[in-house]
């Protein structure tokens, strides 16, 4: 009986071991397809994850110009409000905020690439000083200032007595507004690509 059974064994091993092997190598290729599909889509999320942050980091970069040319055009109205009425009448300069590069920013908002990057306490006031700073320099804030200016060289240009007492006033505090504006944006801009880079 014992030889029976043994020789069943066998038998049993015989017939059973390629099904055994055949299923195994099944399975092992299933594991193996499983996880070269999660290197593969890692590798895939990793490079598209770069990609956006090297282009969130250029497009800020613009940005940080065009402050530096908001600014610079902001010193120059400046100066002519200080001048007074006959030099302000001149002024024909434009601030087109709608030229500040939002596109990556908004994307990679809404795609929840700043939740895994800025989620953290220590980081939430970077998201928020970045979305104030887009919503600032908006088209809408593009009309105010410009409609604002272009009220101001009117006023200088009529010569009125209001010019001192009212619009000068009026103009330099909308100046001060506009510096405060830019300098949070532009110093917003500089947190986030410190982050990223």
């Amino acid at each position: 009986m014992s030889g029976d059974i043994a020789f069943l064994s066998c038998e049993f091993w015989n017939e059973m071991m390629p099904s055994f092997f055949e299923g195994f190598g099944i399975v092992l290729g299933i594991v193996i397809g499983v996880l070269i599909n999660i290197l593969v889509n890692d590798r895939v999320n990793n490079s598209i994850k770069n990609k956006a942050k090297k282009a969130l980091v250029f497009e800020l970069n613009c940005n940080l110009v065009k402050i530096d040319e908001f600014l610079r055009e902001l010193n120059n109205y400046e100066q002519k409000v200080i001048s007074g009425h006959v030099e302000m009448s001149k002024y024909y300069g434009y601030f087109k905020f709608s030229d500040i590069f939002s596109a990556t920013c908004i994307q990679l908002y809404q795609n929840g690439f700043f939740a895994e990057y800025l989620g953290s306490q220590d980081k939430m006031h970077v998201m928020s000083g970045l979305q104030n700073a887009i919503n600032s320099l908006s088209v809408s804030s593009e009309q105010m200032i410009n409609n604002s200016i272009e009220s101001n060289r009117v006023s200088a240009s009529k010569k009125s007595e209001l010019w001192e007492t009212e619009t000068k006033p009026k103009a330099f505090n909308e100046i001060q507004f506009w510096r405060k504006k830019l300098t949070e944006g532009k110093k917003s801009f500089e947190d986030v690509v410190k982050i990223f880079n």
